[in-house]
């Protein structure tokens, strides 16, 4: 399962409104798109879980180059070495995502 989040700072303030705005979708292979948009500013956050290196390497150097936060969802740095739980996001709302993930 994938999931993009959607919002704007506004939103990030409250977790219902967060958890209002997602936005859940699937496809084959679409991680990189997927984390690309993080990156460009067209989804504002994204988490997947147990991730291959391959699936997700290139997207996390697009995502910080572009300024944005990568880490896993237990707030650790990821590594490309191993299988990881991804959570990407601008920097306005990556606390409030990790909490959120976390409570759940």
């Amino acid at each position: 399962m994938t999931v993009a989040m959607i919002c704007d700072e506004t939103c990030a303030s409250s977790k219902n409104s967060l958890i209002i705005q997602l936005l859940e979708y699937g496809g084959w292979d679409q991680r990189p798109m997927d984390l690309s948009y993080v990156a460009c500013g067209r989804a504002t956050g994204y988490w997947e879980l147990g991730l291959n290196p391959w699936d997700f390497a290139a997207g996390l150097l697009l995502v910080q180059e572009a300024g944005g936060c990568v880490t896993t969802c237990e707030n650790h740095a990821v590594s490309c070495l191993e299988k990881s739980n991804i959570l990407a996001s601008n920097t306005k709302i990556h606390k409030a995502m990790l909490a959120i993930i976390q409570n759940e």
